[in-house]
């Protein structure tokens, strides 16, 4: 049963850790470099995505443009307390369709396969779950998939130099850094520009509260396992040896955006 008290996962590790910690500055320009990739009436499809937060910015950055209205969204989000929120977020958008699918991208590009009339989205989003397409096999046929899906494939990933590596060990393996993406879409003969942003993280607070610390451990290792002493004591020293003067670790995300030739 899905929980529908006022707090959850999506509270805790997303809300919490990730839109609270952020610093606005670099978070407001990294949404309007993504708006600017998006044109008036364009059919767009968003990949995990999640509460919509990310998403909503976006285009309440983009709709401070004249006439900018997307002619139809698609959320594709498998939690249903993320989707829920994400459906209430993006219809009070300048958006003039809404249609929300709760399944992994598997399922979906499975059933738009199948589908008999496929047309393309003009731009397919992603940002930061490319991370839980599958193992390396599977991860390739994922991305391949999203360029059969939209004509623009905006693409979020963390680059080998991002913070948040040196924080933790890479849980989910090399062939999702930002460089080996761009790669795999440059050999199937795609454009691919790299856009580089700054991306701070306020972790600060590992110090000041035990039960922050563990949030934010889940947060960076990707599970909902407690932490052993000895892991959250490690996680807390490389996030005061890696974050600058002002407690901010980088993530350094890169915007990769791919298109035919």
């Amino acid at each position: 049963m899905p929980n529908t008290n006022g707090f959850d996962w999506w509270d805790e590790h997303v809300t919490n850790e990730i839109y609270l910690s952020t610093h606005r500055a670099d978070w407001w320009k990294f949404c309007g470099v993504i708006a600017a990739l998006i044109a008036p009436h364009e059919n767009v499809i968003d990949i995990g995505t999640g509460d919509g937060h990310t998403l909503w910015q976006i285009i309440s950055s983009a709709s401070a443009l004249p006439q900018f209205r997307v002619n139809h969204l698609t959320l594709v989000e498998p939690n249903e307390s993320g989707l829920r929120r994400a459906i209430h977020r993006c219809c009070e958008l300048p958006v003039r369709s809404v249609s929300p699918y709760r399944m992994r991208f598997e399922q979906f590009a499975s059933g738009w396969r199948d589908c008999v009339k496929r047309e393309k989205y003009d731009v397919l989003f992603a940002s930061h779950v490319n991370y839980y397409l599958g193992t390396k096999s599977a991860y390739r046929a994922a991305l391949d998939a999203m360029t059969e899906i939209a004509r623009t494939v905006i693409l979020v990933t963390g680059p080998r130099t991002s913070d948040y590596y040196k924080v933790v060990r890479n849980p989910f393996g090399n062939y999702v850094y930002s460089d080996v993406v761009a790669a795999h879409y440059r050999s199937r003969g795609l454009l691919v520009k790299r856009i580089g942003t700054t991306m701070r993280f306020y972790v600060e607070h590992v110090n000041q509260s035990r039960h922050e610390a563990i949030v934010l451990w889940k947060f960076f290792n990707n599970t909902e396992r407690q932490p052993t002493d000895v892991e959250l004591a490690r996680f807390i020293a490389n996030t005061n040896r890696v974050k600058d003067g002002d407690g901010n670790i980088n993530f350094r995300d890169d915007i990769l955006v791919a298109t035919a030739q």
